[in-house]
């Protein structure tokens, strides 16, 4: 996952080679990612629910008892975004690889400048700088945060549902002692390391809980 650190620093690279007087694209682009990568609660609370959820998925997929043949499968398609890592889901809508990937000599060449259309008696005003390329990035940063939101609630909806039946069959049948399972460090390697969420929770700053052996 592309750190907030990152993306400022191609930010300044890209305002280092632009036109004088482009100062205000830059300042709404810079917000964006400012807004972007603040947590908030609903964010603590989306990703705390999903890694829950994520936990008791491996968990259960891993453990096997006696009589595994009254286990329900698990689903084996339609895995989400983001279920083997998350941060593929805060990508700021790609905007953030676009972006590293812009070539510098080329970029000063995006720019245009547009004159306001005439009004009253003293005609058109100052020629105002526009780059298309800059405010479509400002635009998709802003809209993919609720996306992202949205993205981590249905990995965590997807890895509960599949697990009901899970914890039916682990009430009602009569599956023996567990002869395997994972333990609890394989467990979270697999949900903070391999699966993201320390990356997001330590990037977006969220109060959600990290073993005390991951920190």
């Amino acid at each position: 996952m592309r750190k907030k650190s990152e993306i400022l620093a191609r930010l300044a690279e890209l305002e280092a080679v632009s036109p004088e007087g482009t100062e205000d694209l830059f300042t709404s682009l810079r917000q964006a990612i400012e807004s972007y990568f603040v947590g908030g609660s609903e964010l603590s609370e989306e990703v705390k629910e999903t890694i829950h959820h994520v936990a008791m998925d491996f968990w259960d997929r891993k453990t096997k008892f006696e009589h595994q043949e009254l286990v329900p499968s698990f689903p084996s398609s339609g895995f989400p975004r983001g279920y083997d890592d998350v941060t593929v889901i805060f990508d700021g809508g790609g905007a953030w690889e676009e972006m590293m990937d812009t070539d510098l000599d080329t970029f000063p060449s995006t720019f245009v400048q547009e004159i306001p259309e005439e009004g009253g008696d003293e005609g058109g005003g100052e020629p105002v700088w526009k780059n298309p390329i800059m405010e479509d990035w400002t635009a998709r940063i802003t809209a993919s945060k609720a996306s992202a939101v949205s993205a981590v609630k249905a990995l965590g909806d997807f890895c509960g549902n599949g697990s009901l039946n899970y914890g039916i069959a682990q009430i009602f049948e009569e599956l023996g002692n567990r002869v395997e399972m994972p333990d609890r460090q394989e467990t979270a390697d697999r949900v903070y390391i391999s699966g993201g969420f320390k990356a997001v929770i330590d990037e977006f700053g969220l109060d959600v809980l990290v073993p005390s052996y991951l920190k």
